[in-house]
């Protein structure tokens, strides 16, 4: 193996719980021998990994769900407007009725 510690910290007992595999080949070959296999991978495959910060990435993904709340609320204020408007167009009819009918 390749750490032939047997000393287990807190930080490899936390990575076993996540993933069990990975800790155990982490362990057995390193970390630089699996970086360079999932660099040979990427590349193979022509993948490039863009990072990209956390606090970039909440900036974006509030202004997500900020536009979605407020289409949802333009939504629901137009949709209030034109059902306030139909219980008006109803209401109007009725009287205009009950005046051509002589009941008012």
């Amino acid at each position: 193996m390749y750490n032939n510690d047997e000393k287990i910290s807190a930080s490899e007992i936390n990575k076993y719980c996540y993933c069990e595999y990975s800790w155990y080949y982490e362990r057995l070959y390193g970390k630089k021998y699996i970086r360079e296999r999932h660099k040979e991978r990427n590349d193979k495959l022509e993948f490039r990994y863009v990072t990209i910060n956390n606090f970039k990435r909440g900036i974006e993904f509030h202004d997500k769900f900020h536009d979605k709340y407020i289409n949802k609320r333009k939504i629901k204020i137009i949709t209030r407007f034109i059902v306030f408007i139909i219980l008006i167009s109803i209401f109007t009819f009725i009287i205009l009725w009950l005046k051509k009918c002589g009941l008012l």
